[in-house]
């Protein structure tokens, strides 16, 4: 037997999760289907929040105190031989948390009537005005409309959008650090490895170590690290004594959408999904919640006419997208991690080392036009 929903929702990340309870709030209808089964936690590495984030959780219920999270006012900047080249002063409220408390908090303003648990899409199918979806127990659902919140591998996105949009943009592994934390971001520049470093909670913090090698997975985290630190400066060694092993470690392929189209007929597509990002910029939890708030408005003003609502959506967050990918490519030369950049690195960190920190300083204007973003006129 076929069930029939009007809007389906693939993916339980924490736009979709937001998008479900934005929905919910305002009495739309919707079906969301996740993967994974109910009882299991989001992985709990860190993210960074921005007003944006903290202006559409108020939306449902959820306010600062609630996620128990850090203020992060410098960031400081370290390259190669462990020297400082640039000592910034946040002027704009950075705040982090860790994913999983972020998830838990919007999964309580849930309804999980409205979610499907412990079921993988396997296909989907275009069926005349609608779509028949196929999941993992053989079940079948039909939908007029569907919104893919399923991650940068989203399969909603491969099987209606172009194949190879997707590319891989350096390798990464998240760690745990034992060290108490901070209030402070650390960027470390070395030789082959970087590390951004940045505090989750008063005691703990977390890592982000980038290489532009291919990561052997297969291979235990603590000898991937060994080697991949192995020639490095001492400021990266001494950070990397406080890996935390006994914690779970992330190893990923970080990978990049190259294409800004996410939506076409009567299909939308949400953050990973819709416009993957690297997580340089640390934008990526803020931008995916924002696209669920404005997707969820437009649904809301025209629950008659849903395709209008999906155009509107596409029509506002456009530019904004294209806007932080900018930026994310300009954090990424910064870093290192675009090897033609890497060779003018050295001689402008050394030949411009009076003027770094004025130089990074600046560049924060154009952080701030990206931060000031008013979530509420969209």
């Amino acid at each position: 037997m076929i069930k029939v929903h009007n809007i389906v929702i693939v993916g339980a990340g924490p736009a979709d999760l937001y998008l479900s309870a934005y929905l919910s709030q305002n009495n739309i209808k919707y079906l969301l289907i996740e993967q994974a089964p109910i009882t299991s936690s989001a992985l709990g590495f860190g993210i960074l929040v921005q007003d944006s984030l903290l202006n559409c959780l108020s939306k449902i219920n959820i306010n600062i105190d609630d996620l128990n999270i850090p203020l992060i006012n410098k960031f400081d900047i370290y390259y190669d031989a462990g020297n400082k080249v640039a000592d910034i002063n946040l002027d704009i409220p950075v705040y982090s948390t860790k994913r999983e408390t972020l998830v838990k908090k919007i999964r309580e303003k849930v309804n999980t009537e409205n979610i499907l648990y412990g079921n993988s899409v396997i296909d989907i199918i275009k069926n005349k005005n609608s779509y028949i979806i196929k999941l993992s127990d053989n079940k079948e659902i039909k939908s007029e409309y569907i919104i893919g919140a399923d991650g940068i591998k989203s399969i909603v996105r491969s099987k209606f959008f172009y194949k190879k949009i997707v590319e891989v943009a350096y390798s990464g592994i998240y760690t745990w650090l034992k060290k108490e934390s901070h209030h402070k971001m650390i960027g470390l520049y070395g030789k082959d490895t970087s590390i951004l470093h940045w505090p989750v909670d008063k005691n703990e913090s977390v890592a982000l170590v980038i290489t532009k090698s291919k990561i052997d997975i297969s291979r235990p985290v603590q000898d991937i690290f060994n080697t991949l630190l192995k020639d490095e400066n001492n400021k990266i060694k001494e950070l990397s004594r406080h890996f935390n092993f006994d914690k779970p470690q992330l190893i990923t392929l970080i990978r990049r959408i190259k294409q800004f189209k996410f939506i076409k007929n009567n299909i939308a597509l949400i953050g990973d999904a819709a416009h993957g990002e690297t997580p340089m910029l640390g934008w990526g939890t803020t931008v995916a919640v924002e696209d669920a708030y404005v997707l969820a408005n437009q649904i809301i003003n025209n629950n008659e006419n849903i395709s209008k609502a999906f155009k509107s959506y596409y029509s506002i967050r456009r530019e904004r997208v294209k806007h932080l990918h900018t930026l994310t490519s300009l954090e990424e030369n910064l870093f290192g991690i675009n090897a033609k950049i890497t060779i003018f690195r050295k001689p402008f960190f050394t030949l411009c080392k009076p003027i770094n920190s004025f130089a990074y300083n600046k560049l924060r204007g154009l952080y701030r036009r990206v931060h000031n973003y008013n979530i509420d006129l969209c």
